[in-house]
């Protein structure tokens, strides 16, 4: 900001004239203009400022919330997977993907027509070991009638004491023979159930209750159950809870 020459005054004192000077004193105001002028622009400036920086608000206790993007994926907190614990080929499947399940469902089956088979042959492997038992005992009876003659025909006289030590060793060895096949006979009963479970493995069935969310076979695929359970289907229990893996 610059001062024109009218801004200049002249100022005169009112002296007497014995005190009158010899000189008369002019002032230049230019400076203090300017410096005026930076001081209104300066004030403009800060009341500008401080405006835009600073805001009013009522202080309150909340939560602080942010928006984080993560790239990631979103999976059951509970997954369980279901095997077959028997070797066949797959005859049937009863669900698919996305299906609800309940617990104890029948997801698919395995040809039971072998493992029928083999509960059968195990029967009749009892009925054979159940034959075998009761000659065996038939036997042990005889040769404790045998003995029991024996003793009373060498109380009498009437008969050799080796004979009777003979029959015996010979009831001794019947009771042994009727032990083993008692034997025999609850191992074919142990058979038996092994072969009815296996049987009613061929169901595969949901151990949990909620959705099939993989299904990995198709019907008339075979599986081995020998080596490692093939895992047919993954069961999941709900979407209530679930575990995000996520690249932020």
């Amino acid at each position: 900001m610059r001062a024109t020459d009218s801004n200049l005054r002249v100022c005169k004192a009112p002296l007497s004239r014995a005190h009158r000077p010899d000189r008369v004193a002019i002032f230049d105001i230019r400076p203090c203009l300017i410096l005026t002028g930076v001081l209104v622009l300066g004030l403009a400036a800060c009341t500008e400022t401080s405006s835009d920086r600073f805001e009013t608000a009522t202080v309150e206790i909340g939560d602080v919330v942010d928006i984080v993007p993560a790239v990631g994926t979103v999976r059951p907190a509970a997954t369980v997977e279901v095997s077959a614990e028997i070797s066949g080929r797959i005859s049937e499947i009863l669900v698919d993907f996305d299906g609800p399940v309940s617990q104890g469902d029948v997801l698919a089956r395995i040809d039971a027509e072998p493992w029928q088979a083999a509960l059968e042959r195990e029967r009749s492997a009892l009925a054979v070991a159940i034959a075998d038992l009761e000659a065996a005992e038939a036997r042990r009876d005889g040769f404790q009638h045998q003995v029991a003659r024996a003793d009373a025909l060498a109380q009498r006289g009437a008969t050799s004491e080796s004979r009777v030590v003979d029959l015996r060793f010979s009831l001794r060895e019947a009771e042994a023979q009727a032990s083993r096949a008692r034997a025999s006979v609850g191992a074919a009963e142990t058979r038996i159930r092994e072969a009815e479970i296996n049987l009613r493995r061929t169901e595969i069935r949901s151990p949990i209750d909620g959705f099939v969310l993989d299904r990995r076979i198709e019907v008339g695929q075979a599986v081995n159950a020998v080596q490692s359970a093939p895992v047919l289907f993954v069961v999941a229990a709900n979407l209530r809870d679930v575990v995000i893996e996520a690249r932020v």
